[in-house]
């Protein structure tokens, strides 16, 4: 590549670099309403250079999860978590991330617990418990607190 291929590349790269700059901050550099901004944007949608990189904000939302207990005669113990890997344990965490969700809740759990009973035949009851993990703001973090995962929910479903 001569020397004139690589300038290119380095306006390219640059031009890129300030676009994500622009996406960081939350600058919209030309006006969608021109021909010019509305292909920018396309631009910075396909290559993510018009994400706000909000990683650490307040409002980014915490991970949730779902455990459960088996319940026979009485005697409760946790369920063995499913040993998934990849995308499985990709999709598990995006289906836990509904529990988020109060309308679809109650649906998830139900569902969680009919997919228990038919592991746990013996089961006559089937707790279900939804936790978030929490993490502290970075005050409380020097003050000595550290995240957790802490159950918000619970429901218990009894096979009929």
């Amino acid at each position: 590549m001569g020397s004139r291929g690589r300038m290119v590349w380095i306006a390219a790269a640059g031009a890129h670099l300030a676009l994500v700059i622009c996406g960081a901050t939350g600058i919209t550099p030309v006006s969608p309403a021109h021909f010019a901004g509305r292909m920018i944007e396309t631009y910075r949608a396909y290559s993510g250079a018009n994400n706000g990189f909000g990683f650490f904000a307040p409002g980014v939302a915490s991970e949730w999860r779902a455990t459960f207990d088996v319940c026979n005669d009485g005697h409760c113990i946790p369920a063995a978590e499913e040993q998934v890997a990849g995308e499985s344990r990709l999709l598990l965490q995006t289906i836990n991330s509904l529990l988020g969700e109060s309308e679809l809740r109650d649906l998830l759990a139900a569902s969680h617990a009919a997919r228990l009973f038919a592991r746990y035949p013996h089961a006559d009851a089937v707790l279900v418990k939804a936790g978030v993990f929490v993490v502290p703001t970075m005050a409380h973090y020097r003050r000595g607190a550290r995240p957790q995962w802490r159950d918000l929910y619970g429901f218990a479903f009894r096979r009929h």
